[in-house]
């Protein structure tokens, strides 16, 4: 299916969803899907976890993009990357600067789950090479950035408040 066809109708956009939700699901990813709420007959959003990384697109009747996307991050705040070499064998462009965040687009759904299966794949291979250690080291490091951001917000609406 090409994307103008997966947009088209609501019925093509919740195939197309389900589609892309099987094939993250089967390759280990925790997945949602949901329809925006702003505009929830029209457009479905989907997006899959692995660890600290995380992919996700929309389906949007009336895009022009005119392919699917795939758009990987790491979860907010979190010290992972992707693999230097994530993405060469998928046609993924890594952010060259900090390695955390990446982006693709497929023309046809079978091109885009294909792809997300062996993405996930290869970022679920990369994140067990950490030991248990390393990983719960990085979540903690994650953990403590959070937390020194939402103090630092905090007293910036404190003050406002006081103001």
């Amino acid at each position: 299916m090409n994307y103008e066809t997966a947009i088209r109708t609501k019925a093509n956009r919740a195939k197309a969803a389900a589609a892309i939700k099987a094939t993250l699901e089967a390759a280990g990813a925790t997945v949602t899907v949901e329809a925006a709420f702003y505009n929830a007959d029209k457009e479905i959003r989907w997006r899959g976890v692995i660890g600290p990384y995380e992919v996700f697109g929309e389906l949007c009747h009336g895009s022009k993009v005119g392919a699917f996307g795939a758009h990987w991050v790491t979860t907010t705040c979190h010290p992972a990357t992707f693999p230097r070499c994530f993405g060469l064998r998928q046609g993924v462009s890594v952010n060259q600067f900090h390695y955390g965040k990446a982006t693709a687009y497929y023309d046809t759904l079978q091109e885009l789950c294909d792809a997300l299966s062996a993405c996930v794949e290869e970022i679920a291979e990369h994140w067990g090479d950490f030991s248990e250690a390393e990983r719960a080291a990085m979540d903690a490091q994650a953990q403590a950035k959070k937390a020194r951001m939402k103090a630092a917000f905090d007293a910036v609406a404190a003050r406002e408040v006081a103001a």
